[in-house]
């Protein structure tokens, strides 16, 4: 069985694209899914190779061209961050037909044969998007920000994953902890840690310092005393 992950990319606000992951709604996993996409993105803004360059059209080339110089409108820096999420992802689904007729476009490799829903696959048009959204069962949202030259800004970008985790009521954990028989587990609700890390607002620039508290910090936690927090493992 699958745990459907969609990461939900916004620029200014508002929904750019949504990557489906079919295997990844998992606490630590969509962590380490949405650090290779943002890492893969950032180097394709930084190092456009020839073999990327001759799957673009006239006119996605033409958007480098004015993200070079300086001159891309609003519209078309979100059209270039799109090409750019489709070049470092599997691909769009058949299925998309709407974004696939989108990213035509600007880019000539629309009928990968390499598609494949555990690798990421990109919605852009907002059918297609919701589409995703219907499937998810942990989505990230990252707000994306951009240096005064264009490039993806680590510093600035935030995230929240606030959906990857489960939670229960204070009725609900104890229940939990009769059913187990108090496994040393599942401590006490006043002897749980509280907020041991943040959930949203998370700076890009701040993930590997995120994967080792979730890998070394408890994985069941409290917001407050009748919020109780669990890892989705």
């Amino acid at each position: 069985m699958g745990q459907v992950l969609i990461i939900q990319n916004r620029i200014n606000g508002k929904p750019a694209n949504t990557i489906y992951y079919h295997r990844s709604a998992y606490t630590e996993s969509s962590i380490a899914e949405l650090d290779t996409f943002a890492n893969s993105l950032s180097h394709k803004y930084h190092n456009r190779f020839d073999a990327f360059l001759s799957t673009l059209t006239d006119k996605g080339r033409g958007l480098l061209e004015k993200f070079d110089n300086g001159s891309l409108a609003n519209e078309e820096s979100v059209d270039l961050f799109n090409l750019m999420c489709y070049s470092v992802i599997s691909g769009i689904s058949p299925s998309r037909k709407e974004s696939l007729d989108y990213i035509s476009q600007f880019m000539f490799d629309t009928d990968r044969e390499n598609v494949n829903r555990n690798f990421g696959m990109l919605a852009i048009t907002e059918k297609d998007q919701n589409d995703h959204l219907f499937w998810s069962e942990g989505t990230i949202i990252v707000d994306w920000a951009f240096d005064e030259k264009g490039y993806p800004d680590f510093e600035r970008t935030v995230f929240d994953f606030s959906d990857l985790f489960d939670t229960c009521n204070a009725d609900e954990y104890n229940e939990w902890r009769i059913e187990t028989l108090y496994d040393l587990a599942l401590k006490p609700i006043k002897l749980l840690r509280k907020n041991p890390y943040p959930t949203s607002n998370i700076p890009l620039s701040a993930i590997k310092r995120l994967q080792e508290d979730l890998a070394n910090k408890p994985h069941i936690w409290k917001r407050n005393d009748n919020e109780i927090v669990t890892f989705i493992e």
